[in-house]
């Protein structure tokens, strides 16, 4: 970091040297240290040119991780993946969509959104909802009671990001036309997808 050089590694999803750096890079003791890290992963998924950035988030501390978040958001994403539990949509996720200044970018397109980023929210832990609902009704499978919460959690999300998002913008005084036309922009693109880590 003194000499501004990079650290560059290469190795392969069997090398286990290569993943235990990676691990310590990016999630381990050194990733309060890490400004940027940049893998590159031969994938099919990722051969038409897909970049997928994991945001430090705005809650975090530093100045720097906030600039990075705000940075991607604001001037490239070209779909945004909130990862939330099944509780879904809180105040403090809407909170995060606009201190990151996503809502901020979706207001200056408000009357033609065509280049807009698309929000997707990925919902983990409806495995455990149906896990529940099986313990109390034997009568239906889990694969069944998975699918049922799968189904149900796409419009509670949509109705979640309504409302919160509105509640945001409420703390700022009266919600304006362009809000509206944005909150209806958001909703029409919005991707939910309920999923199972398993």
């Amino acid at each position: 970091a003194r000499n501004s050089r990079s650290l560059v590694r290469s190795g392969s999803g069997d090398d286990s040297g290569f993943l235990v750096l990676l691990r310590d890079h990016a999630s381990g003791f050194l990733a309060p240290l890490i400004k940027d890290l940049t893998v590159h992963w031969n994938s099919d998924v990722l051969a038409g040119g897909v970049a997928l950035i994991d945001l430090p988030g705005v809650g975090i501390s530093g100045d720097v991780y906030r600039e990075v978040t705000r940075k991607w958001i604001r001037e490239k994403a070209q779909a945004v993946v909130l990862v939330v539990d099944h509780r879904g949509i809180t105040e403090s996720v809407a909170e995060l969509l606009r201190k990151s200044e996503f809502l901020n970018r979706l207001i200056y397109s408000a009357d033609d959104p065509t280049n807009d980023p698309v929000l997707m929210v990925a919902v983990v832990k409806v495995d455990d909802i149906a896990d529940s609902r099986r313990s109390q009704d034997r009568n239906r499978s889990k694969r069944e009671h998975f699918a049922e919460v799968c189904e149900e959690t796409i419009p509670k999300i949509h109705s979640q990001v309504r409302q919160q998002l509105e509640a945001v913008w409420s703390n700022e005084g009266e919600i304006s036309e362009t809000r509206q036309q944005v909150l209806k922009n958001i909703l029409d693109t919005l991707q939910v997808h309920p999923l199972s880590a398993i």
